[in-house]
Formats: structure tokens, sequence, C-alpha cells
């Protein structure tokens, strides 16, 4: 009996030794938030071998874990792409949608590395941009710098101008539609500098053009050069109505009511804007 007992208990030492073999430990030290322990792990042959292990749970690869962008550091993050540059490029299966790790960290990552991020992964490997479309260029228009936008516009200009094949039933919005509601000027004259007919572009529902958007939503800017580049990139604009019949001039002179120096607002725009036929 004695001799069945420990059988058994030495079977179980073996399938315990197995078992634990088995365990990613870099999935594990992530979801206990050992960073500098993760570093350290990526930095060995077994951190290498488990970099390319897929998560346990969904089978996907640490690329892939929003959290771990979050809260990891920079040098945290570069030792993974050191450990494993291919894994730029493999897709996250696990949900409804295919996702790249590029896309993971421009919507999750931290403000404070995101930017950083983005272009180590570019510099690693511009191919993890093929497989994207415009969701990843609007958060990116949205959360990144002026340098991470050139870097994406250079490499595949499609983002501009291209629906996201991913999702085929949204309704495309250019970018510089987006910019000119959010008043991002330095992406404006960013998106205007790599393509003047960008000034162009409409909103499908409103016809709104750029100049309408920024002539609508800009009573609190008092620099009259930007209303100077749309103007200048696309002037049939200025005689262009929207959707409800509208001018850019009267959305000027709607916003001037609210303004304290309206006179001299209407007074410069204007002077701008080009005399009707």
């Amino acid at each position: 009996m004695d001799q069945n007992v420990n059988t058994m208990d030495d079977t179980l030492d073996k399938l315990n030794i197995s078992v634990a073999t088995m365990i990613n430990r870099l999935e594990q030290l992530v979801q206990e938030c050992c960073r500098e322990s993760v570093l350290a792990h990526l930095q060995t042959k077994q951190g290498v071998d488990d970099a390319r292990k897929q998560n346990s749970t969904n089978g996907a690869l640490l690329y892939h874990y929003g959290r771990f962008y979050y809260l990891a550091p920079f040098h945290v993050i570069q030792a993974l792409v050191r450990a494993y540059p291919d894994g730029i490029l493999e897709p996250d299966t696990s949900g409804n949608k295919i996702r790249y790790p590029i896309e993971t960290v421009v919507s999750v990552s931290s403000e404070k590395t995101r930017n950083m991020v983005f272009k180590l992964f570019c510099e690693t490997n511009t191919k993890c941009l093929d497989n994207c479309g415009f969701i990843l260029f609007h958060n990116a228009l949205c959360q990144c710098d002026t340098e991470v936008l050139e870097l994406m516009i250079q490499t595949n200009p499609k983002f501009l101008y291209q629906k996201d094949p991913k999702y085929p039933n949204l309704k495309f919005v250019p970018p510089i539609i987006i910019a000119c509601y959010r008043l991002m000027w330095e992406k404006i004259d960013l998106l205007l500098a790599f393509d003047p007919s960008q000034a162009q572009m409409v909103v499908e529902d409103s016809k709104m053009l750029p100049l309408h958007i920024v002539c609508q939503y800009s009573c609190h800017i008092l620099d009259m050069e930007f209303f100077r580049q749309l103007i200048e990139a696309y002037p049939q604009a200025a005689k262009e109505k929207d959707a409800k019949g509208r001018l850019p001039l009267h959305y000027v002179c709607k916003v001037a009511l609210y303004r304290s120096d309206n006179q001299d607002f209407v007074s410069e725009m204007l002077k701008i804007y080009p005399k009707r036929q």
C-alpha cells in the first residue's frame, strides 16, 4: 500500500514539474506587473523563447497586450522588440476583428511612450503599417504628434484617402475634416503641405468643407493665417455652400456674435475673403 502511495506521489510530482515548465514565465511576470523582472527575463534565452509564445488564454502574443503597452516604460517595450522583432507583424486573431500590434500601440499606449513606441515599430519594420487602415490613422491623428503623422503619410499615403478594408461599412471621414473639427492647426498644415487638394474634402452628410468647419468652430482663434491657408489651397471654398445653403462667411458672422472683438474679427475675415463675381 505504501509503495502504491509513493508511486502516485512521484507521478504527481513529475506532472507538476511538467506543467510548470509549460507556463510562459513572461506572461506571468506581465500579469504581475513586474516591469524590471520582465526586462530582465526578455534579456535571457528563455525570455526570447517566451516572447514568441501565445497567451495561454486567448492565443495572443505579448505584442497584443494593451495593458502591457499602457503600463510598461519604453525601455521594457524596446526589450520586447529586440527579443522578437518579427512579432511586430503578427496579427491578433483572438477577437472579432484582426488587429495588429501597431494599432494597439496607438490606441492604448500611455501618452508618455506612445510616439516613441510607434517610431520604434516603424524603424524596426516599416511593413507594420501595410495591413492597417483609416482607423489607425484616425487614432494617430488624434493622439500622436505631427512627426508620427508625417512618417505614416510618407510610408503609406493611402491613409489620407482610403477606407479601412477591415471596416467596409464604416463611413470614411477625411483626416483633414477631423483635424479641422478639433482645430489641430499643426496637423492641418501638415496635411495641406502634403496635398493642398485636402482643402476640397467634403463631409458627406453636411457637405461642409474644411473652411466651413474652421469658420464654425474657431471662435477662440485670433490668428487669421489659418483661414488664409485653407482659402489659398482652395479659393473656391469661399463660395461653396454646405447642405444648409451656408457659405463659410455665414459661420464667421455667427461666431463673431460671441466674440468681444467681433467687429475686428469680421473685418479681418472680409479682407481675406475673395469678392464674389
